[in-house]
């Protein structure tokens, strides 16, 4: 009896250290894949601050000029009431198009 309960647990032994060994194999690739991908993060990796204030302070300035550049001249050329804001000039100089300034023009 005690030979037939040995003999098992030998038996029983040797198929998890089977199992236990396919295992190791498959966590091998895995970590061979994962070495060899790039992992994207969902989250922006995050910049500096100071080159964060710096562009935004070019982007005042890009728009300020943009505004006296062009403001008053669009203005008159379109009879607007008042200087179109600075998205409207862009989008105006992209385009073309003076249906941009639809809603600014004098009655």
């Amino acid at each position: 009896m005690r030979l037939k309960t040995n003999q098992m647990h030998e038996e029983d032994f040797e198929r998890l250290e089977s199992k236990v060994d396919v295992l190791t194999k498959i966590m091998e690739e895995i970590n061979n894949k994962l070495q060899q991908v790039t992992i994207i993060a969902k989250e922006p990796i995050a910049s500096r601050p100071a080159a964060n204030k710096k562009q935004a302070i070019h982007e005042a300035v890009q728009r300020r000029m943009l505004m006296i550049d062009h403001g008053y001249r669009l203005k008159k050329q379109f009879n607007l009431a008042q200087p179109p804001h600075a998205n409207r000039i862009v989008a105006y100089l992209k385009t073309q198009d003076p249906k941009v300034f639809d809603g600014l023009k004098r009655n």
